[in-house]
C-alpha cells in the first residue's frame, strides 16, 4: 500500500504522477507557490507540498535524481527567496516528529525519510 510520504518520493506513484501532470498544464513557479498553501494536518497534501519542493530543488540546479526529466526542463524561472523558503518550511514540518506523516515513518525504517533530509540540504 503506498503511503503519502512515499508517494512524496516515489516519483512513478500514482500521487506523484497526478502532481507533475497537473505542474506540466502550469509549469510556472506560481503553480509551485500555490501547492505550499496546503493543510499541514493532510498527508496527501503535505506530500504534494514535499513534491512542490522537488521542484524548487530542481528549479535552483539541484534535482533529486530520480525526478523525471520532464519536469526539470519545463521549469520556468528561478524561485525567489520568499517561495525557497516556503519550500524549506514545508519540508522542516513534513520532518517533525509531530506531522501527519511521522506515523509512516513510525512504521519502521522507511528510505523516503532520508529522501526528505537530502531535499532540505539541497534547498539550503
Amino acid at each position: 500500500m503506498e503511503t503519502p510520504l512515499a508517494a512524496a518520493h516515489d516519483f512513478s506513484s500514482e500521487q506523484a504522477k497526478a502532481y507533475f501532470a497537473d505542474f506540466l498544464e502550469d509549469p510556472s513557479l506560481d503553480f509551485v507557490n500555490d501547492t505550499f498553501e496546503y493543510d499541514t494536518d493532510d498527508a496527501a497534501e503535505t506530500a504534494e507540498a514535499l513534491l512542490a519542493a522537488e521542484i524548487v530543488a530542481a528549479a535552483i540546479g539541484n534535482p533529486a535524481a530520480g525526478l523525471p526529466a520532464e519536469i526539470v526542463k519545463a521549469i520556468k524561472g528561478a524561485p525567489n527567496k520568499k517561495l525557497m523558503q516556503r519550500a524549506r518550511t514545508a519540508v522542516r514540518a513534513a520532518l517533525e516528529p509531530t506531522s501527519t506523516l511521522a506515523e509512516a515513518w513510525a512504521m519502521g525504517p522507511d528510505p523516503t525519510l532520508s529522501a526528505v533530509k537530502n531535499l532540505l540540504e539541497r534547498l539550503t
